[in-house]
Protein backbone atom coordinates (compact mmCIF):
# COMPACT_ATOMS: atom_id res chain seq x y z
CA UNK A 1 0.00 0.00 0.00
CA UNK A 2 1.28 3.48 -0.86
CA UNK A 3 1.78 5.41 2.37
CA UNK A 4 2.03 8.80 0.65
CA UNK A 5 -0.79 11.25 1.34
CA UNK A 6 -2.87 11.49 -1.82
CA UNK A 7 -3.10 14.82 -3.63
CA UNK A 8 -1.53 16.72 -0.74
CA UNK A 9 0.16 20.02 -1.49
CA UNK A 10 2.90 21.54 0.63
CA UNK A 11 1.46 23.81 3.32
CA UNK A 12 2.66 25.99 6.16
CA UNK A 13 1.23 25.35 9.60
CA UNK A 14 2.18 28.06 12.02
CA UNK A 15 5.92 28.52 11.53
CA UNK A 16 6.44 25.03 10.06
CA UNK A 17 6.63 24.22 6.34
CA UNK A 18 5.05 20.83 5.71
CA UNK A 19 6.18 18.68 2.76
CA UNK A 20 3.84 15.68 2.43
CA UNK A 21 6.00 14.07 -0.29
CA UNK A 22 8.98 13.71 2.04
CA UNK A 23 6.96 13.39 5.26
CA UNK A 24 8.91 16.30 6.68
CA UNK A 25 8.42 19.48 8.66
CA UNK A 26 10.87 22.36 8.25
CA UNK A 27 11.41 25.46 10.35
CA UNK A 28 14.52 27.63 10.00
CA UNK A 29 17.41 25.15 9.94
CA UNK A 30 15.42 22.37 11.63
CA UNK A 31 13.93 19.43 9.72
CA UNK A 32 11.78 16.75 11.35
CA UNK A 33 10.59 13.62 9.55
CA UNK A 34 7.20 12.18 10.44
CA UNK A 35 5.93 8.65 10.12
CA UNK A 36 3.47 8.36 7.22
CA UNK A 37 0.41 7.93 9.46
CA UNK A 38 1.43 10.90 11.61
CA UNK A 39 1.71 13.01 8.45
CA UNK A 40 -1.75 11.85 7.39
CA UNK A 41 -3.17 12.89 10.77
CA UNK A 42 -1.55 16.32 10.38
CA UNK A 43 -2.88 16.76 6.83
CA UNK A 44 -6.39 15.73 7.84
CA UNK A 45 -6.36 18.26 10.67
CA UNK A 46 -4.95 20.91 8.31
CA UNK A 47 -7.71 20.24 5.79
CA UNK A 48 -10.21 21.10 8.54
CA UNK A 49 -8.13 23.85 10.21
CA UNK A 50 -9.92 25.57 13.05
CA UNK A 51 -12.73 22.99 13.10
CA UNK A 52 -13.24 19.97 15.31
CA UNK A 53 -12.30 16.67 13.71
CA UNK A 54 -13.72 13.65 15.49
CA UNK A 55 -11.60 10.66 16.40
CA UNK A 56 -13.79 8.60 14.07
CA UNK A 57 -13.13 10.97 11.15
CA UNK A 58 -9.39 10.78 11.75
CA UNK A 59 -9.38 7.00 12.11
CA UNK A 60 -11.36 6.66 8.89
CA UNK A 61 -9.20 9.17 6.97
CA UNK A 62 -5.87 7.74 8.12
CA UNK A 63 -6.46 4.03 8.68
CA UNK A 64 -9.54 3.49 6.49
CA UNK A 65 -11.02 0.03 6.90
CA UNK A 66 -8.02 -1.32 8.80
CA UNK A 67 -8.81 -2.45 12.30
CA UNK A 68 -6.63 -0.51 14.74
CA UNK A 69 -6.82 0.12 18.44
CA UNK A 70 -8.04 3.52 19.58
CA UNK A 71 -4.60 4.15 21.05
CA UNK A 72 -3.10 4.26 17.54
CA UNK A 73 -4.59 7.71 17.00
CA UNK A 74 -3.56 8.94 20.45
CA UNK A 75 0.00 7.74 19.82
CA UNK A 76 0.08 9.49 16.42
CA UNK A 77 -1.14 12.76 17.94
CA UNK A 78 1.47 12.45 20.70
CA UNK A 79 4.22 11.96 18.08
CA UNK A 80 2.86 14.91 16.09
CA UNK A 81 2.89 17.17 19.13
CA UNK A 82 6.43 16.11 19.95
CA UNK A 83 7.59 16.87 16.39
CA UNK A 84 5.91 20.29 16.46
CA UNK A 85 7.17 21.09 19.96
CA UNK A 86 3.55 21.39 21.06
CA UNK A 87 1.86 20.82 24.41
CA UNK A 88 -1.55 19.34 25.15
CA UNK A 89 -1.95 21.70 28.12
CA UNK A 90 -1.19 24.92 26.17
CA UNK A 91 -1.57 23.94 22.51
CA UNK A 92 -0.16 26.10 19.75
CA UNK A 93 -0.96 23.53 17.06
CA UNK A 94 -3.16 20.58 18.08
CA UNK A 95 -5.93 21.07 20.64
CA UNK A 96 -7.63 18.08 22.27
CA UNK A 97 -11.41 18.34 22.44
CA UNK A 98 -12.43 15.90 25.18
CA UNK A 99 -14.99 13.32 24.03
CA UNK A 100 -14.93 14.87 20.54
CA UNK A 101 -11.52 14.69 18.88
CA UNK A 102 -8.92 17.26 17.89
CA UNK A 103 -8.64 20.69 16.29
CA UNK A 104 -5.69 22.30 14.52
CA UNK A 105 -5.48 25.79 16.04
CA UNK A 106 -2.47 27.13 14.12
CA UNK A 107 -2.87 29.14 10.92
CA UNK A 108 -2.64 27.01 7.79
CA UNK A 109 -1.40 28.49 4.51
CA UNK A 110 -1.25 26.47 1.31
CA UNK A 111 1.35 27.15 -1.35
CA UNK A 112 -1.29 26.92 -4.06
CA UNK A 113 -2.06 30.31 -5.55
CA UNK A 114 -5.41 32.01 -5.35
CA UNK A 115 -6.92 33.92 -8.29
CA UNK A 116 -5.04 37.02 -7.10
CA UNK A 117 -1.73 35.14 -7.31
CA UNK A 118 -1.05 35.10 -3.57
CA UNK A 119 -1.01 32.19 -1.14
CA UNK A 120 -4.31 30.80 0.08
CA UNK A 121 -4.74 31.10 3.84
CA UNK A 122 -7.11 29.22 6.11
CA UNK A 123 -7.75 30.84 9.46
CA UNK A 124 -7.70 28.78 12.60
CA UNK A 125 -10.32 28.84 15.30
CA UNK A 126 -8.15 31.14 17.40
CA UNK A 127 -8.03 33.70 14.59
CA UNK A 128 -11.79 33.82 14.20
CA UNK A 129 -14.35 35.57 16.29
CA UNK A 130 -15.44 32.95 18.77
CA UNK A 131 -18.01 32.42 21.43
CA UNK A 132 -17.09 31.08 24.83
CA UNK A 133 -18.88 30.38 28.09
CA UNK A 134 -17.51 32.03 31.21
CA UNK A 135 -17.75 30.57 34.70
CA UNK A 136 -21.23 32.03 35.32
CA UNK A 137 -22.47 30.43 32.04
CA UNK A 138 -23.04 33.76 30.29
CA UNK A 139 -22.17 33.84 26.62
CA UNK A 140 -19.35 36.25 25.83
CA UNK A 141 -18.13 37.01 22.31
CA UNK A 142 -14.64 38.29 21.75
CA UNK A 143 -11.94 38.41 19.10
CA UNK A 144 -8.73 36.51 19.79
Amino acid sequence: MDERPSEASPVSIGDWDVDPDTFSLRRCEQTVRLEPRVMQVLLCLAKHAGRAVSREQLLDAVWGSRVVEDDALSASVLKLRKALGDSSKNPLYVETLPRVGYRLVATVTTTESSDSGGPVSTQSERDRKSTRLNSSHQIISYAV
